[in-house]
């Protein structure tokens, strides 16, 4: 199968976007979920103070530091996320200045791309597996899913991308996201 597609931004930006969302997911759902008991951990030290309780600066401490964790990992994510749109936007850039299109080829063999700056062919066991997310096909290079080639429902149809997912099913297997 062979695909020859022109330059969509919304496309490449929704996609790229819902990218970082899945790789920080696990992470800050974790984070919020203790940033809750940090702080049912520090009111109960406090009401444990407030009876006389020298224990309750256990609790206190204990909050305080989920807290801070919570603070280094959003500072994390936002700096994280700040540079991932500032590549994004130089990408965005470069391929519209380009005006060339991609083509995605899907061989028995290999997985070819080329686009403005690369010119590449992977094998299919150089890929750790591929997710099906909100009608994007994902093919995950290394197993972290942050590099992944995307490609939608919507860039090259339904029946296609029907086809495509029975083809890419028995060449990788499917991970979680």
């Amino acid at each position: 199968m062979k695909f020859d597609l022109p330059f969509k931004e919304h496309i490449t930006r929704k996609q790229l976007n819902l990218n970082l969302e899945l790789y920080w997911k696990k992470t800050l759902k974790s984070y919020k979920r203790n940033l809750i008991i940090s702080i049912v951990g520090i009111l109960l030290g406090s009401l444990i103070v407030y009876g006389n309780g020298n224990v309750g600066f256990v609790f206190i401490a204990m909050g305080t530091y989920g807290i801070f964790e919570f603070c280094k990992i959003r500072v994390a994510y936002n700096n994280s996320k700040r540079k991932y749109f500032e590549t994004i936007n130089k990408l965005v850039e470069e391929q519209i200045k380009s005006g060339t299109n991609s083509t995605w080829e899907f061989n028995e063999d290999n997985f070819a791309y080329k686009d403005y700056k690369f010119d590449l062919k992977i094998k299919w066991e150089g890929f750790s597996g591929f997710r099906v997310i909100e009608d994007n096909l994902f093919l995950d290079v290394i197993n972290n899913h942050l590099l992944s080639y995307i490609l939608g429902k919507e860039e090259i149809g339904d029946e296609q991308f029907e086809n495509l997912i029975v083809f890419i099913e028995t060449k990788l297997k499917r991970t979680s996201h």
